[in-house]
């Protein structure tokens, strides 16, 4: 036997079509096939268990069995193995069923030549190994499908687990916040009534018993004013950092011309009596804002460059230029500037550039600033003049950047 002939097993009760079959077998290539001969199905089955078959040439008429069960049962004893139907009935509805249920061919005995039986045998084997090597393919596609499909509902699983804790976590600070809220509202009232009365009575006493204080009693008094009034700022800064984050925002048109006048009339007689020059751009649009926000936005800018400017500061000037996005406005001042590492810091709650002591103050100004900017969809940043001092941008998104 060569090592490359394929070894094929007939299951054919009548000897005359066996002959037959091994005659037109040799009439091809030599050495190209090795023919095994069964009479009965349970001989054929005996040679299977025993030998490697490339394929089977069977007759549906044995004495054990007959017709399409006769196929069935070889079928199901050798799933890998190709079988071709070799018959003496020339049943075209039969063939098709026999090819459907998994037969390679359906040859008709008296039909066949040699070399129509060898293309069907070795067209059988081909097919069958494609079929065997697609048959892998889709279980391992199967198989990393169903792992995918496993890992990825464990990561859904993980994903759902992961919302529900973040969910709870939001639920657990919004319940903080609002906790947080009240308790600054109820600190913030149980703080201004006393302050105000002591700030009252104090100028009572100053005003009705003066002359009997003494130097030592007016300095005490003076103090407790100057105490008392650093309170009732505190506690309205206070309020208005929480309306900041809190009151919605009412957007309506502004002109921006208009709105410079007024911070330069809220601060004339202090721009007067340090000799600071004010400046603004000489055309400014109309834009849309919530009109009290933006005049507290500007007001602290310019009070924050009043108190820490230092003595040489000589002026502060408002600038304006459109974005693609924002609305820019500038506040530039020629004092000491701002230290690097406080740039970002200083726009934190209770954040003082200078001691307490030095400068008045609640240390919530910047902080209101960057909540009004964050509420109007921007933001504020603070960069050093390019000869000294510094300047606070304030960007401000368009409508349609603000609601997106």
């Amino acid at each position: 036997m060569s090592p490359h002939s394929l070894r094929v097993l007939l299951i054919e009760d009548n000897p005359g079509d066996a002959r037959l079959i091994k005659e037109l077998l040799s009439e091809c290539a030599p050495g190209s096939f090795e023919l095994k001969w069964a009479e009965s199905l349970s001989r054929g089955f005996e040679i299977l268990g025993k030998e490697g078959i490339d394929t089977i040439l069977l007759d549906l008429s044995l004495p054990e069995s007959q017709g399409f069960e006769t196929f069935a049962k070889v079928l199901s004893r050798t799933p890998g193995v190709p079988i071709i139907i070799l018959t003496g009935f020339d049943d075209e509805t039969f063939a098709i069923n026999a090819v459907q249920q998994g037969a390679q061919d359906y040859l008709i005995k008296g039909l066949v030549g040699s070399h129509l039986l060898a293309r069907a045998i070795l067209y059988a084997i081909e097919r069958k190994r494609t079929e065997e090597a697609l048959r892998k393919i889709q279980n391992e596609l199967e198989r990393r499908v169903q792992e995918r499909t496993a890992e990825l509902e464990k990561a859904n699983e993980e994903l759902r687990g992961e919302i529900a804790e973040r969910q709870k976590a939001e639920e657990a600070l919004q319940k903080s916040a609002e906790k947080m809220k009240r308790f600054a509202y109820s600190v913030s009232h149980d703080l201004k009534s006393p302050a105000i009365g002591v700030h009252g009575l104090t100028k009572l006493l100053f005003k009705n018993y003066n002359t009997v204080l003494g130097t030592k009693g007016k300095t005490y008094c003076e103090q407790i004013l100057r105490s008392s009034e650093q309170l009732l700022a505190l506690v309205e800064k206070i309020n208005l950092y929480i309306s900041a984050k809190e009151a919605p925002l009412l957007l309506e048109e502004i002109n921006l011309q208009h709105l410079f006048q007024i911070i330069k009339d809220e601060f004339s007689i202090r721009f007067s009596i340090r000799s600071i020059q004010w400046s603004v751009p000489d055309d400014c649009p109309v834009i849309k804002a919530d009109r009290l926000a933006l005049l507290r936005v500007l007001r602290n800018l310019v009070d924050n460059a009043l108190k820490y400017g230092g003595e040489d500061l000589s002026r502060i000037a408002i600038g304006y230029e459109e974005g693609h996005q924002h609305h820019i406005i500038s506040v530039k001042d020629d004092g000491v500037g701002v230290e690097i590492e406080d740039r970002t810091k200083i726009f934190d709650v209770f954040q003082r550039k200078c001691p307490v002591e030095e400068i008045e103050g609640s240390g919530l100004g910047l902080a209101i600033v960057k909540e009004i900017c964050e509420q109007h969809g921007g933001e504020v940043w603070l960069q050093p003049a390019p000869e000294r001092g510094c300047i606070f941008y304030v960007a401000l998104a368009k409508p349609a950047q603000a609601q997106a």
